[in-house]
């Protein structure tokens, strides 16, 4: 094999891809799942559901509905919509933030050994329910409806609302 050939076949594997030249990536694909344009969805419904070390991120969506659910050790951001359904649930040992929403409806449940962060709100219900072992904040709300129940062993925080009623 020539300096040439062995510079292609880690030029290749260092991008990812799964081989090169019919020979396997000895560390496999660095990414193996969807890849999802930026496409400004508008009624788009995003569903996300039984992952494990995943990052799962849904931005700039309107009019939407956004469900992920059963995912282990993974992260879960959701940011920038408008008019939406946003439903978190069945997450262990994972981060859930939440953040930018106007005019939506946010529930995160069931979720054991994790970190839940809702932020910047506006007109906008958030529950936060059957959480065990978890960290939970809800910041910059404003003209919100906010419930959080069913807690154990749970820490949890909610500042800087306005006009807002609080259970």
């Amino acid at each position: 094999m020539s300096h040439d050939e062995s510079t292609l076949f880690l030029a290749a594997w260092l991008s990812g891809a799964p081989s090169a030249f019919g020979e396997d990536n000895p560390a496999g694909p660095l990414f193996d799942g969807a890849i999802f344009a930026d496409f400004g969805a508008t009624d788009a419904q995003v569903t996300t559901e039984s992952l494990r070390d995943a990052l799962v991120t849904t931005e700039s969506l309107r009019d939407g509905l956004v469900t992920t659910e059963s995912l282990r050790d993974a992260y879960v951001t959701t940011e920038n919509l408008r008019d939406a359904y946003v439903t978190t649930e069945n997450l262990r040992d994972g981060l859930v933030t939440t953040e930018n929403l106007r005019d939506a409806y946010v529930t995160t449940e069931n979720l054991r050994d994790g970190l839940v962060t809702t932020e910047s709100l506006r007109d906008t219900y958030v529950t936060t329910e059957s959480l065990r072992d978890t960290y939970v904040t809800t910041e910059n709300l404003r003209d919100g409806f906010v419930t959080t129940e069913d807690l154990r062993d749970a820490f949890v925080t909610t500042e800087d609302l306005r006009a807002f009623a609080r259970s």
